[in-house]
C-alpha cells in the first residue's frame, strides 16, 4: 500500500502543495503503521509505532553542507533559538540535554538522552519522565554544499496533550506537524545565516 493509498498518512505531494511547504515534506503515521522507507530492524523507524503512540516524519533541505549542518544539531543550547516553546537548553553529562519547555502548565523541565551515531549522522533522543516522546534527526549530503535534515518523532498523543493542552484527535497530529515544520524552518534559516 503506497502513502497516498493509506488512512492516517500526509504525504509530501499533499505537504509539498502547502504555500511555504516547497522545501520540506512530511508524513504522518498512525499508531498501526510504519513508514515509508522503514529500513529493517534496528534502524530509525523501523519499528511499528506502540499502541497509541504517533508518528510524523519531516525533512527540510538545507543550503549548507552536511557537516555544517550536523555540528550545529549538537550544538543543544542553541535550541531555544529556533524550537517553540524551548526556553532554555543544556547539555550534560555527555549524553543528555534539559529542556525548559513552555506548556500549558507554565515552564516545565525535561531531561532527554541522546545517542549519536557520527558514522551514519544521527541522534536518537527519548525523553525521560514527563510526556513520552522519542525520534530521530538525521543528516544526509545531497551534495557538497547541500544538505536534508530529517526528524523522526514517536509520540503518546494523550500525554502530549495532558503535559501541553491544545487541541486532540487529527487537529492535534495538524499542530504537531506545523510545530515540528516551524522548528525545521527555523533551524534551517539559523544554519544559512551563519553560511556567510
Amino acid at each position: 500500500m503506497s502513502t497516498r493509498e493509506t488512512p492516517g498518512y500526509l504525504t509530501e505531494d499533499s505537504a509539498r502543495d502547502r504555500p511555504g511547504a516547497s522545501r520540506s515534506g512530511c508524513r504522518v503515521a498512525d499508531s498501526r503503521r510504519t513508514l515509508e522507507g522503514d529500513r529493517g530492524p534496528g534502524r530509525p523507524g523501523s519499528q511499528e509505532a506502540r499502541f497509541g503512540m504517533s508518528r510524523l516524519q519531516e525533512h527540510i533541505d538545507v543550503n549548507a553542507p552536511a557537516r555544517k549542518v550536523w555540528d550545529q544539531l549538537h550544538r543543544i543550547e542553541e535550541y531555544s533559538s529556533f524550537m517553540d516553546g524551548v526556553q532554555r537548553a543544556s547539555a550534560h553529562g555527555g549524553d543528555r540535554a534539559r529542556l525548559g519547555v513552555r506548556t500549558g502548565r507554565g515552564e516545565q523541565e525535561f531531561e532527554a538522552v541522546l545517542s549519536d551515531r557520527a558514522d551514519e549522522q544521527t541522534i536518537t533522543w527519548q525523553t525521560q519522565g514527563g510526556p513520552e516522546l522519542q525520534g530521530t534527526l538525521s543528516v544526509r549530503a545531497l551534495d557538497s554544499d547541500h544538505s536534508q535534515v530529517q526528524v523522526r518523532v514517536e509520540y503518546d498523543p494523550q500525554a502530549l496533550q495532558d503535559t501541553f493542552g491544545g487541541p486532540k484527535g487529527m487537529a492535534q497530529v495538524h499542530a504537531v506537524e506545523r510545530t515540528v515544520r516551524g522548528d525545521l524552518e527555523h533551524f534551517r534559516d539559523l544554519v544559512e545565516r551563519q553560511k556567510s
